[in-house]
């Protein structure tokens, strides 16, 4: 119960740990996503402040320029040189700015063609002004193609400010989306760990108050148990006397049945007539010395060898007889007794001895199992036995 306990305090406070871990994780990765999305915002900021500054410098260059125009004078042409260079600064810090965005690609593509083109209308005027002199440029002016330039690049730098606007709203709203999701996940995160705190409180004094209770039935079930013991001591020492006596009176018996077998393999080796014990199968199990003699064989070699090999049997056309056709197997089939009956027995050096045999079944449990067969030799007696 202890370390079940223990297990359940470890799985809550890894609970409880994950949770804090999960909250940390989501605040940092929202607080990462917020600093994302202020220097966003503080880019898109310096985007649009670009673009008036750039709108500013065109005004002032061309403001410079018209002056150079009527003055002729080189003062006025320093200041249109500085305030077109400014609107070139500008324009090239807005293309930096923009060129982490692809969406302010577009306004840039349709822009930086405009401010082209004024600049050559600009630069065209300077050489009118020096070679056609001041008539010239109102020549030039009357055309208006300067002026619907200028319009372009007004309108065209305005759609970059709107659409630097809309992105400033989406950054905002998505600003706070995140930080109301922050505020719900610590919120819910901190709620989640009281809630767990308050379960493994409960948890804690629920085991306590089983453990009390386990404790005072185990001393009653004690108490119970060592009543149970000693009456249950009384009765294995009866019965161990008990089967004290049943074992020696187990081992007198197995001492009578040996000595029973080993009589009864006296008296089997004792005859002097060929006994062998076959299955019903008609393999050889057993035979005694004088058997042995009879057919030449060894123990070990013979046994488990089928009948017909000592024991000759033929149809009338000379083939070898079936052992279900066999006298011997019909005896143990129809559970039967043979006597009298004659046969040639084949010794291992094959010699053929003219035999009587006898034929008794085995019986089981009223089954026949095998049968015991008993041979004599009919043959004259030779003169090396």
């Amino acid at each position: 119960m202890k370390d079940t306990l223990e297990i359940k305090l470890l799985a809550w406070v890894a609970l409880i740990l994950a949770v804090l871990i999960g909250i940390v994780g989501v605040a940092v990765q929202n607080t990462r996503q917020a600093v994302a999305a202020s220097d966003w915002v503080n880019h898109t900021h310096a985007v649009i402040l670009e673009a008036d500054a750039l709108i500013t410098a065109l005004h002032a260059a061309e403001a410079a320029q018209r002056n150079f125009l009527i003055t002729g004078h080189a003062w006025d042409q320093e200041s249109y040189r500085k305030a077109f260079n400014d609107m070139a600064n500008h324009l090239q810090v807005l293309k930096t700015l923009a060129a982490s965005d692809r969406r302010r690609r577009p306004q840039l593509e349709v822009l930086e063609p405009l401010i082209a083109r004024q600049v050559e209308f600009d630069k065209s005027l300077i050489q009118i002004r020096q070679d056609s002199g001041l008539e010239g440029v109102k020549t030039a002016l009357t055309t208006n193609s300067g002026r619907l330039t200028l319009l372009e690049i007004g309108q065209a730098i305005d759609r970059l400010k709107q659409e630097e606007n809309i992105l400033l709203q989406q950054r905002d709203q998505t600003s706070q989306a995140k930080a109301g999701t922050t505020r719900a996940i610590l919120f819910g995160g901190v709620g989640l760990n009281f809630l767990f705190l308050g379960l493994l409180f409960w948890l804690i004094r629920r085991d306590l108050a089983l453990r009390r209770h386990t404790t005072a039935t185990l001393a009653e079930a004690n108490v119970t148990l060592e009543a149970k013991i000693e009456e249950r001591t009384g009765q294995l020492a009866k019965t161990v006397e008990a089967l004290e006596i049943e074992n020696l009176e187990r081992r007198w018996g197995q001492a009578s049945v040996e000595r029973l077998y080993r009589h009864g393999e006296l008296i089997i080796n004792s005859i002097a007539e060929g006994v062998f014990v076959v299955s019903r199968r008609g393999n050889l199990i057993k035979f005694n010395p004088a058997g042995a003699r009879m057919v030449g064989w060894e123990s070990q070699d013979l046994t488990g060898r089928s009948l017909h090999t000592i024991l000759r049997r033929v149809r009338p056309d000379g083939s070898p007889l079936p052992w279900e056709s066999d006298p011997v197997f019909l005896a143990m089939k129809q559970d039967r007794e043979l006597q009298g009956e004659t046969a040639a027995l084949c010794r291992k050096d094959g010699v053929i001895l003219p035999v009587r045999y006898g034929c008794r079944p085995m019986r089981d449990s009223d089954k026949v199992v095998g049968a015991v067969l008993t041979f004599v030799d009919l043959s004259p007696p030779r003169p090396d036995r």
